[in-house]
């Protein structure tokens, strides 16, 4: 289980590739990027059509720019870290830096959003590793973290913290601004030894229960983490906050040896996601709310009991729909996709998915994520020419790690036609990216992500000894002209008729969002255990 908030990129499987998956939970391949709606650098921020405009004026993609204007202009530089798959990231953007509540703070910092998918960001992502998104920094010219933040905001809440950064309230918090400092670097064992002592400090308490979750996690500290949840959901309030740490919590219980323990805990987690969705005034955004209904999904069906997980998707997707009917356009109804092709998914509700999916692929035809799911959806109910064709479409749009999951189900949709050798290509297309975007701290190391893609490469290899798949067959030799004296033209051979593809049927695991193989001729015989559940193209 992952937080649904933050994407861990060694989670890019849980597949979960992450994608959830999950992501749950980046350098970055070079070259130019498809996957944020526009790649210009040092401008405003350009809304995509029909989205309400930000109030905050974000310079885009371009760090030196930002960095250098805020050190011109004595400002902090407050750093949006966001991707186009990240559900918060768009609710943040499309409704959250739209308030106009936030407008007298337009002019008191530089503002910059970094697609960390994109290769310009990739300096920047090395030196601040980026495992949740969104992440938010508050930098100052010396290139200090001061403020460190992730997972969603309400506008007041979001107001409130850049306050306090910006007055001397900020000097009064020196460890929860050291502590955010480490873990922005990618530092979790200092980051959780400070986050402990800034638990004291005043009004620090909250974030850094959160930031120590966080940095347990990471360094496997499992016991400690539960322990952090045991004795203070509570004090973390009923906000975003609280969501992320059930989140992060959740992920810690499944690492627990004591079967008893797990599953009494996990029950308990659930009643307190009750209680707080329970609470009509709880400042909780319609996002914020699906992802506490994600997590207790999770929880329902690590305890044994799928039917309340399915009764829990229902509500999730009933407040998801009214939540998109109500969006003012296309593209900000958009934002629930992930979500609501969740719900759909669980429940079996394909008309309805392809329908949203397709509405929303006319509405960003720019954007990888409608493809990438309509793929998905096609591969599990069988129609899997149309999978193909979707997945080549998100592949064209799509630069960096986001891309591991589109060949990994490209690897499905081609193991399950026969084709092995290109199922094959399109894994180890997936490693060498995964192992490009890992940061300096994982760099070369067999993390769980990285060992699933290699084990589904394996057994592969090893159906291809058993089962050898015919190669392409070679041209024939160039017959010799014919005699200019011959009368009457020669009939060409008939050509052999294509045998179909084998009949896929659905049902079976599913793998990530892969990429174009070569093309092969079917075995005889399918495999289709590559297959894997990639949770973060949702």
């Amino acid at each position: 289980m992952f937080p649904s908030k933050r994407r861990p990129s060694a989670a890019l499987s849980a597949l979960g590739l992450t994608v959830s998956a999950f992501a749950l939970p980046a350098g970055l391949a070079a070259g130019l990027s498809l996957c944020s709606p526009t790649s210009a650098l040092a401008r405003p921020v350009t809304a995509p059509p029909q989205t309400p405009p930000s109030v905050l004026p974000f310079l885009e993609n371009d760090y030196p720019t930002a960095r250098a204007r805020a050190a011109r202009s004595g400002k902090l530089l407050f750093v949006d870290a966001w991707a186009m798959w990240c559900h918060t990231c768009l609710s943040m953007r499309n409704f959250v830096f739209t308030d106009p509540q936030l407008q007298p703070l337009a002019d008191r910092m530089v503002y910059l959003a970094l697609d960390t998918e994109e290769p310009s960001s990739a300096a920047f992502v090395q030196r601040f590793p980026i495992s949740s998104w969104p992440t938010f920094l508050v930098m100052n010219a010396e290139e200090k973290v001061v403020a460190r933040w992730t997972g969603a905001m309400s506008a007041a809440e979001l107001s409130s913290r850049l306050k306090t950064v910006l007055s001397m309230q900020a000097q009064q918090q020196p460890r929860l601004s050291l502590a955010d400092a480490e873990a922005a670097a990618g530092h979790p064992l200092e980051a959780a030894r400070l986050y402990e002592d800034a638990m004291s400090e005043p009004g620090s308490r909250p974030q850094a229960l959160l930031g120590l979750l966080q940095a347990l996690r990471e360094l496997g500290h499992h016991e400690r983490c539960v322990e952090v949840y045991e004795q203070s959901f509570r004090e973390v309030g009923k906000s975003a906050l609280a969501t992320d740490f059930a989140a992060y919590t959740g992920s810690c219980l499944d690492k627990l040896s004591d079967v008893d323990r797990r599953q009494k805990l996990r029950r308990r987690l659930r009643s307190d996601l009750e209680y707080l969705l329970g609470d009509a005034a709880a400042e909780l955004s319609v996002d914020d709310r699906s992802d506490a209904y994600g997590t207790m999904i999770e929880l329902s069906d690590a305890l044994g009991e799928p039917a309340e997980g399915d009764r829990l998707a229902k509500a999730r997707l009933t407040l998801l729909e009214k939540a998109a009917a109500a969006a003012p356009s296309p593209t900000v109804a958009a934002t629930f996709d992930a979500h609501r092709f969740d719900s759909y998914r669980r429940l079996k509700r394909w008309q309805p998915a392809e329908s949203m999916l397709l509405s929303s692929a006319k509405a960003l035809p720019t954007d990888y994520n409608p493809p990438a799911r309509l793929a998905r959806l096609y591969y599990e109910t069988g129609r899997i020419e149309e999978a193909q064709r979707h997945v080549d479409v998100a592949l064209s749009r799509c630069q960096g790690p986001r891309r591991v999951s589109m060949y990994e189900l490209r690897a499905s949709i081609a193991n399950s036609q026969g084709h092995t050798r290109s199922a094959i290509e399109s894994l180890n297309s997936a490693i060498s990216i995964y192992q490009a975007s890992q940061s300096a701290a994982t760099r070369g190391t067999e993390t769980p992500r990285l060992r699933a893609l290699r084990q589904q490469v394996a057994a592969l290899e090893a159906k291809l000894r058993e089962q050898p798949e015919p190669p392409e067959p070679a041209d024939p030799p160039t017959a010799p002209p014919p005699a200019k004296s011959s009368g009457a033209k020669k009939k060409a051979p008939a050509k052999p008729a294509k045998e179909p593809p084998p009949r896929y049927e659905p049902g079976s695991p599913v793998a990530s969002l892969g990429a174009t193989p070569a093309p092969t001729q079917p075995s005889k015989k399918r495999d289709r255990r590559v297959a894997h559940r990639d949770s973060t193209i949702k």
